[in-house]
């Protein structure tokens, strides 16, 4: 009897915690607020990390890419992709009058960013159905352009977030943040 109590009490105890633990991830919607500075560069470093593994795709140091390693490097960017979704929707919105704009504005540039690189892949696939060695040359070849808008991509939303349209007030501490973010800094180089 006492057993049975004891696991319906471990039971209940179990339950509670899941509980709390879903309504603490459905009030941690992307809801809270940082400063301007800390916003622009959370976006920043986190685009900075998915440029570095973006490129690792075109990178061949080591050796010839295979249809093997394309493959691998594929996975590995659709992880850091998902990522960087995943971490720009959670961010939350910087402490401006225009920040819920602005986040709005981000997690559309995600998306976008997620939409674009599944194209990427999507023609990546493609290459690595050929037949022939020479036809897999040929798909890697057409990746260029897709790769390069991929990347301009980025650039484009980095700049529009930094040209956003808030309040006169509080433009030039949004632009600030920007500039003094130095992953911000490396984006816009083109360095990072």
């Amino acid at each position: 009897m006492r057993t049975r109590w004891f696991i319906g009490a471990v039971a209940v105890g179990l339950a509670a915690i899941v509980i709390a633990a879903v309504i603490s991830r459905v009030r941690d919607d992307g809801s809270k607020t940082l400063t301007t500075t800390e916003w622009a560069d959370a976006v920043c470093s986190d685009l900075s990390t998915w440029k570095t593994s973006i490129t690792s795709l075109a990178s061949v140091s080591g050796g010839t890419l295979t249809k093997g390693s394309l493959q691998q490097k594929l996975g590995d960017a659709k992880t850091s992709t998902d990522t960087l979704v995943s971490e720009l929707k959670a961010l939350g919105k910087p402490n401006l009058a225009a920040g819920q704009q602005l986040r709005q504005q981000l997690d559309t540039s995600a998306d976008a960013l997620s939409q674009s690189y599944q194209a990427l892949a999507t023609s990546a696939q493609e290459a690595l159905s050929a037949g022939s060695p020479a036809a897999f040359l040929q798909g890697l070849a057409k990746l260029g352009p897709q790769f390069q808008q991929l990347l301009d991509q980025l650039q484009s939303t980095v700049h529009g977030l930094q040209s956003s349209n808030v309040a006169a007030s509080a433009k030039r501490e949004f632009q600030q943040a920007f500039a003094s973010s130095s992953s911000c800094q490396s984006l816009s180089s083109g360095n990072g």
